[in-house]
C-alpha cells in the first residue's frame, strides 16, 4: 500500500484549484508545495514509528483527533472544511500532526519548501497543515479499515519508506533527519554476512604445501630456473611502463586521475593532483570497497572546500579518481555523504559535488550526494550493488 499514491491520486485539479484560491496561490505552486509537504511528513512519520513509543504516539494522536463519524474517505471531504473556511480549517488537526513530527523544525521546514515550490511562507505553513490533514485521513482510513494496532500502524508506516526514496530533496532530508532512512545503503546485510568464496582457504593450503614440499619434488630444480626468466620479463615491463607514466603525469592526467578523456583532461592538472602516495593510498582504498561492495565510509582524503561551499581545486583531483572508478563498474552504486555545520552549508557542499559530476561527463543515476549535520571536514563515500 503507497499512501503517499493514495493521497496524490486524489489531489484533482478542482481541488488544488480550490486550494489555491483560499491562500492566493496558483494551482501548480499548491501542487509543488504539497508535492515536498506528503513526502516530507511521511518520512518523518516512518522515522518516528521506527520504535514502539514512536509508534504507540502517533496512534493516540489519530485516534484522539479522529472527527465524530470516523475519518472522511476523500480528500475533498478531508479539505471541506480548508476550502470553505479561507484555509483557517486546520488549526488544531492536520497541523497537530505537523506539529508533533517537525517540533521545533516547522519554521526551517515551511521556508525551504515556500523557497523550493515558489510561494509564500505563510502559503507553506497552511499547505503543511493540509498535508498532516491528508496524512490523518489516510492512516486513520487503514487504521479503522484494517483493524490496526499501534504495533501494524508502525509497521504499516515504516513499509513507506521505499516509495519515497529520490522524493525528498537531500536538503530538505537532512533537515528533517531522515537522510538515512531514505537513502539506505543496500546490501548491508549480504556484505557483512557473505563467507568467502568456497575453497579459497583450502586452494591457499595446498599451494603453501606445494610449495613447502617443492625441494622433495622431481620438479623442484625446474621450478627454480623458471622463475628467473619470469622475473626478468616483469623487470622488462616494468621498465617499459615507467615513461607512459611519467608521460601521463607531465600532460596532467594519471592513470588515477582520469575518468572520461575530456572529464579527466578539464579537472586534473599538474598542479591540483594529489601528492603521488595519497592519490595511490585512496585508489586503493576504493578499489578494495568496490570490490566488495563495502558499506563502511570512506573518507575522501584531499576533498576541502571554501567558505562558500565550492570545491578547492585540489578537491578535483580524488572526484575524478572516484568518478572513473563507478564508471568502470556499472553494477556499483556510489553514496556520498557531505557534512556542513549548517544545513545550508552541507547542501552548498552536496550542490558543487553534484554539479561537478555533471559537468565532467559523469552520470549522477548511480551517485547520490547527500548533506548531513556534522563538524567532519571530509567527505565520506560508501558503495553498493
Amino acid at each position: 500500500m503507497n499512501i503517499l499514491t493514495a493521497i496524490r491520486d486524489q489531489l484533482s485539479p478542482e481541488l488544488l484549484g480550490q486550494l489555491g484560491k483560499s491562500i492566493g496561490e496558483s494551482p501548480e505552486a499548491i501542487k509543488n508545495a504539497l508535492g515536498f509537504s506528503l513526502p516530507a511528513l511521511i518520512g518523518s512519520a516512518a522515522a518516528k514509528a521506527s520504535s514502539p513509543e514512536g509508534a504507540s504516539s502517533l496512534f493516540n494522536l489519530l485516534k484522539e483527533k479522529m472527527p465524530h463519524g470516523g475519518w472522511a474517505s476523500s480528500a475533498t471531504s478531508l479539505l471541506s472544511n480548508f476550502t470553505g473556511s479561507g484555509g483557517n480549517g486546520f488549526g488544531c488537526t492536520g497541523s497537530s500532526l505537523v506539529t508533533s513530527l517537525l517540533g521545533s523544525k516547522a519554521s526551517m521546514i515551511q521556508d525551504l519548501i515556500a523557497s523550493k515550490a515558489g510561494i509564500r511562507p505563510g502559503s507553506a505553513s497552511t499547505l503543511l497543515g493540509a498535508g498532516g490533514q491528508l496524512l490523518m485521513g489516510a492512516l486513520g482510513g487503514r487504521i479503522a479499515s484494517q483493524g490496526l494496532g499501534p504495533s501494524g500502524f508502525g509497521d504499516l508506516l515504516r513499509s513507506q519508506i521505499p516509495h519515497l526514496q529520490g522524493l525528498v530533496p537531500p536538503e530538505l532530508s537532512s533537515m528533517l533527519g531522515i537522510s538515512n532512512l531514505l537513502n539506505p545503503m543496500k546490501g548491508t546485510a549480504a556484505a557483512a554476512s557473505t563467507p568467502p568464496p568456497p575453497d579459497m582457504t583450502p586452494a591457499t593450503t595446498s599451494t603453501r604445501q606445494t610449495v613447502a614440499h617443492a625441494g622433495a619434488s622431481p620438479g623442484a630444480k625446474a621450478l627454480r630456473w623458471a622463475i628467473v626468466p619470469l622475473a626478468l620479463l616483469l623487470g622488462v615491463l616494468l621498465l617499459m611502463h615507467r615513461p607512459k607514466r611519467d608521460n601521463a603525469a607531465n600532460a596532467g592526467a594519471t592513470a588515477d586521475t582520469t575518468w572520461t578523456n575530456q572529464g579527466a583532461a578539464n579537472a586534473v592538472s599538474p598542479n591540483i593532483q594529489l601528492p603521488s602516495a595519497d592519490t595511490t593510498a585512496l585508489t586503493d582504498r576504493l578499489k578494495s570497497a568496490i570490490a566488495n561492495a563495502e558499506v563502511t565510509p570512506i573518507d575522501l582524503t584531499g576533498m576541502n572546500f571554501d567558505n562558500s561551499g565550492t570545491l578547492s581545486a585540489a578537491a578535483k583531483a580524488p572526484l575524478a579518481t572516484l568518478g572513473r572508478m563507478i564508471n568502470d563498474n556499472p553494477s556499483i552504486n556510489a553514496r556520498i555523504v557531505v557534512y556542513g555545520k549548517t544545513p545550508e552549508e552541507a547542501a552548498a557542499r552536496a550542490d558543487s559535488i553534484k554539479s561537478w559530476f555533471v559537468g565532467n561527463g559523469g552520470t549522477t543515476q548511480r551517485i547520490a550526494v547527500d548533506p548531513e549535520l556534522g563538524d567532519s571536514a571530509v567527505p565520506k563515500v560508501s558503495f553498493s550493488r
